[in-house]
């Protein structure tokens, strides 16, 4: 199951748009309310994904939501964006948050919980923040 679940991975990590993976993440992490759109973009996944990896027309969604490193792939979307992007420097605070810190306001921008960016539903978002400087 592992080895399969590294190749669903690494399908979603490359077929996927942030924002798919942005609302599976924050579904599954911070906010149920999201519940309709993650189910979206798991079908989305399936959909896409399946032509590579037929076996995904049969797994559960339950089993594509605990197999797949969701949490990782919502921050490896935000730090691409804000340090190969941006340029911004990214670290982990003392209560493990991850930041970034924000060139023309001197200030760091961390998520509030545990392990994660700052989350943004949409990489338009995330980009609008990033430009204004506005969290």
């Amino acid at each position: 199951m592992a080895e399969q679940a590294q190749k669903w991975e690494k399908c979603a990590k490359e077929m996927l748009p942030f924002d798919d993976k942005a609302v599976i993440a924050i579904y599954l992490y911070a906010d149920v309310a999201l519940k309709p759109q993650a189910t979206k973009a798991l079908q989305k996944f399936r959909q896409v994904c399946s032509l590579q990896l037929p076996e995904l027309r049969t797994v559960d969604t339950d089993t594509l939501e605990r197999a797949i490193g969701w949490d990782g792939l919502y921050n490896d979307a935000v730090r691409e964006i804000v340090e190969k992007e941006f340029g911004f420097k990214t670290f982990v605070d003392h209560y493990g948050a991850y930041c970034w810190e924000h060139k023309r306001h001197a200030e760091h921008v961390c998520g509030d919980q545990y392990g994660f960016f700052p989350f943004y539903t949409s990489e338009k978002l995330l980009r609008k923040r990033l430009q204004e400087g506005v969290v």
